[in-house]
């Protein structure tokens, strides 16, 4: 099982993730978002992370802006939550960047447009008006299920140490994905919880 944590502002956070296996880490580039950080400041000290992989969230940004905060700040994956359509995606690949595409499942037509997107993966968020990612709510299970038997998909929304185990036993996703679940406060981890978390690669 792979777990993501993201949300990483400090590297204190990240550091402690990548120590207690996290496979990937994610770090949101939207401003509105209260765990926002400047690639500026990542930069600094992303390369301290060693042996993860670095997960760059973006909402509606242009993809020359994207590709710019790629490669200042040595990210592996984008993971695109907004209004981004495929021929976004495709020009991201062809850049040589693999793509992670945001899903909000509310019926089977959504699973079905999920699996029919060119993304090298799916992630499945919680439905939100308001937010883009980072609300808290679980998502769909049984949808995201459906989803998971047909593409590598990276299961998000609401999970925590006390809810993931039933999710990976139900939904068997390639991926878990954490953020508010283990934070003290937006964008700091609550190490204990966080500890708990990352646990569940062992079982």
């Amino acid at each position: 099982m792979n777990i993501k944590i993201c949300g990483i502002t400090n590297v204190e956070d990240g550091q402690f993730a990548v120590d207690n296996g996290a496979d990937y880490v994610g770090f949101i580039f939207y401003h509105r978002s209260p765990r926002y950080i400047e690639p500026e400041a990542l930069k600094d000290w992303v390369g301290e992370l060693k042996s993860v992989r670095k997960v760059g969230v973006f909402v509606n940004e242009r993809n020359e802006d994207i590709l710019k905060i790629v490669r200042q700040c040595c990210l592996d994956v984008v993971q695109l939550h907004g209004d981004e359509d495929g021929d976004d995606i495709e020009s991201l690949q062809k850049a040589g960047v693999e793509v992670w595409r945001a899903f909000s499942l509310k019926s089977q037509l959504d699973v079905e447009d999920a699996i029919a997107c060119v993304a090298d993966k799916i992630l499945v968020d919680s439905i939100s008006s308001s937010e883009y990612g980072g609300s808290g709510k679980v998502c769909n299970w049984e949808l995201a299920k459906s989803l998971a038997s047909k593409r590598d998909m990276i299961l998000a929304g609401g999970l925590n140490p006390e809810n993931v185990v039933e999710a990976i036993q139900l939904v068997h996703p390639y991926c878990v994905d954490v953020s508010s679940g283990v934070e003290l406060k937006p964008g700091k981890k609550d190490l204990v919880k966080l500890l708990q978390f990352l646990k569940v690669k062992g079982k």
